[in-house]
């Protein structure tokens, strides 16, 4: 599980738009108040979204059975990552 910080609260569909943008060619799905799925299947990753205190904390991690999950975990996980970091910098 990968984390990303950003430095404002922030709602499931104010990520889901960001990303979106930032990953044309992916799906992005609110899943619930608190989740979203972005790739296309089978190369998915969930993005949990906490907001607390003023901050936002995204734990991305993959989806899927052991070897799609691994694959997701070396290939979708840090390309969603980037994408959080590019609209969310913390800097």
């Amino acid at each position: 599980m990968s984390k990303v910080l950003a430095r404002q609260e922030m709602s499931a569909g104010e990520v889901q738009r960001a990303l979106q943008q930032a990953l044309p060619n992916s799906q992005v799905r609110v899943v619930s108040d608190s989740a979203l799925r972005v790739g296309k299947h089978p190369f998915t990753a969930t993005v949990r979204i906490n907001p607390s205190g003023g901050t936002t904390t995204f734990r991305v991690s993959g989806e899927g059975l052991l070897l799609i999950r691994i694959a997701n975990e070396l290939m979708t996980v840090p390309k969603v990552r980037r994408a959080l970091g590019r609209a969310f910098p913390t800097t």
